[in-house]
């Protein structure tokens, strides 16, 4: 019998019921033979309409009141289709900027929770009837919780493949603890609110730095992690002028109630506008340049980078798809026997605990050098934040420059390559990531220099204009070199990018915690002059492991990977 192609507008009310259809499967009612095609056209055999019998009939029915479930089923296979294939990447770039604000804006809660407090330690200690050590305790114990909580919202996120699901957890845990912080008048339920503050808020830097990994390429990270970052820095600058005056006009108690009320309004917003940013191996793998919408604004590099980040991700993805998956918050840990990964969060770590060094030095020194009051203090605070805005917008913007600027370094090395590609069928070509450290040095010798002379400007008593200018400095010194160096970490690990944040965050502000402890008591032993001194021998020793992984980083990494 001839076999003839027809398209569904030519299937009418008789050919239908010939034809046996289940989802995107087609029977022929004469034979068993199975026949399947793709497209919207099916092939059928044309059989004589007057020999339909009565069974037909009855198939006739069943065949047209299931047309429209074989539909859905249809409309089903290619939504399931379209999600395999997402890629946050392919967001327009209106879509990943609204995205990007609101996750800043959800950052500043993390400065925020920590430094709004600062300026009211000296009222609190005396409404509280208690030590200045339990003071500390408090300051101290946010830190710290800062430092390890991360380890288990990345390791979380990355197992189980969740961004947005993080944000709907962590806000409410900081809105209900700051709520009982704000009712209770104990210093001890006070420190145990304060550890979930941090817990919360620590959620809101590892998974952000996260999203923007799986929104942007490579060469356009660093400018959005400058972005980020400046809803740190912005915490910085408004936290403690906010806290300064309501401390001073209401009380120390209602800065948990703005708490709250800005939680509130961060949380409303991702509700409804914050999707889940998390794409599988498969879809992040097939991403290509030429499918994104930007694809026209895509340079040959940026083009050439992400086909070797993906084969990066490949190797590096390889054993994991073998493996079982499982819940480890201490999976993350494991990155830091890679020796680039060590070093660099060694000089991230030094920064942070820099960056709280400049934050204490006001809240403990002013008070008592320049008898200010708690609004002044709070003012005494902005110049600092400014200066890391400043670096924050600066550095990232500098070290994409950085990267973009090696264009014709790479497609030198790339044309070396393809010359000895007969003997060097199974290496991975890495892109050279580390050529993004070559934009720090300015920061990181901005840092050692203001540690150098801060101390001693303070402990000389000069006016209070000449300290705040070299903590500006130094502030903006930290955060031009810090986003790139966060930057660098994302990239040379694109496929553990929320575990590798998590392991930054985690020493940073663990190592920080503690020094938040010991440099009050370094500063009464020894002086401001002689404590800051130290940091800008510490500040050294970050730029040198900073240079190491300059020179020996790709090295480290080719050897990971291969």
């Amino acid at each position: 019998m001839e076999e003839k192609l027809y398209s569904q507008e030519q299937i009418n009310e008789n050919d239908a019921s010939n034809f046996k259809r289940s989802n995107n499967n087609i029977y022929s009612k004469d034979s068993n033979e199975f026949e399947f095609k793709e497209s919207n056209e099916f092939e059928f055999k044309e059989s004589n309409v007057s020999e339909v019998s009565e069974k037909d009939n009855e198939f006739k029915e069943w065949n047209e009141s299931n047309i429209f479930n074989e539909c859905k089923f249809k409309e089903y296979k290619v939504k399931e289709r379209e999600r395999k294939n997402f890629s946050p990447r392919d967001f327009s770039s209106k879509k990943k900027y609204s995205i990007l604000f609101i996750i800043t804006a959800a950052e500043v809660l993390a400065p925020l929770v920590n430094i709004i407090f600062y300026p009211a330690l000296s009222d609190m200690r005396i409404d509280l009837n208690t030590s200045e050590y339990l003071i500390n305790v408090f300051v101290a114990i946010y830190v710290v919780f800062w430092g390890i909580a991360p380890f288990f919202w990345a390791t979380y996120s990355d197992t189980f493949g969740t961004r947005r699901k993080m944000y709907l957890l962590c806000l409410p845990m900081v809105i209900i603890a700051s709520i009982i912080s704000a009712i209770v008048k104990n210093i001890w339920i006070l420190i145990v609110m304060r550890a979930f503050q941090a817990i919360g808020t620590s959620c809101l830097l590892s998974i952000g730095a996260a999203v923007i990994s799986d929104l942007f390429l490579p060469l356009e990270r660093g400018n959005a992690n400058g972005i980020f970052f400046i809803g740190y820095d912005m915490g910085d600058i408004l936290s403690p002028i906010i806290g300064g005056f309501i401390n001073q006009y209401l009380n120390w108690k209602y800065i948990n109630w703005f708490i709250v009320f800005y939680a509130v309004i961060i949380l409303s917003l991702v509700i409804p506008f914050i999707p889940e940013t998390f794409s599988n191996l498969s879809s992040e793998l097939s991403i290509s340049p030429e499918s994104s919408p930007d694809s026209s604004s895509i340079s040959k590099q940026e083009k050439d980078q992400e086909q070797e980040e993906k084969k990066q991700n490949q190797q590096e993805q390889q054993q994991e798809l073998n493996n079982k998956k499982y819940f480890n918050p201490l999976d993350p840990i494991k990155l830091l026997r890679y020796p680039n990964v060590s070093l660099i969060i060694s000089h991230t770590s030094i920064l942070a605990i820099v960056l709280f060094a400049q934050s204490l030095v006001i809240p403990k020194g002013f008070p008592k050098i320049y008898k200010i009051s708690s609004s002044l203090m709070g003012l005494s605070f902005l110049p600092l934040g400014i200066g890391r805005l400043l670096g924050s917008y600066i550095g990232g913007k500098y070290s994409d420059y950085v990267m973009s600027k090696g264009k014709s370094e790479d497609e030198e090395e790339k044309d070396n390559d393809n010359n000895n590609d007969n003997n060097n069928n199974n290496k991975v070509k890495l892109i050279n990531y580390e050529r993004r450290i070559n934009s720090i040095w300015i920061g990181a010798i901005l840092v050692a220099l203001t540690n150098f002379a801060l101390g001693w400007i303070i402990q000389a008593k000069v006016h209070i204009s000449i300290p705040l200018i070299v903590l500006a400095l130094g502030g903006f010194g930290v955060t031009f070199a810090f986003p790139a160096l966060l930057t660098y970490l994302i990239d040379s690990y694109p496929t553990k990018n929320a575990s590798i944040i998590s392991v930054n965050d985690g020493m940073s502000f663990f190592s920080s915690g503690i020094m938040t402890i010991i440099i009050p008591h370094l500063e009464d032993c020894l002086g401001y002059g002689y404590t800051f001194t130290l940091l800008g021998f510490l500040s050294l020793v970050g730029l040198g492991s900073s240079v190491i992984v300059y020179f020996k980083g790709k090295l480290w990494r080719e050897r990971g990977v291969n």
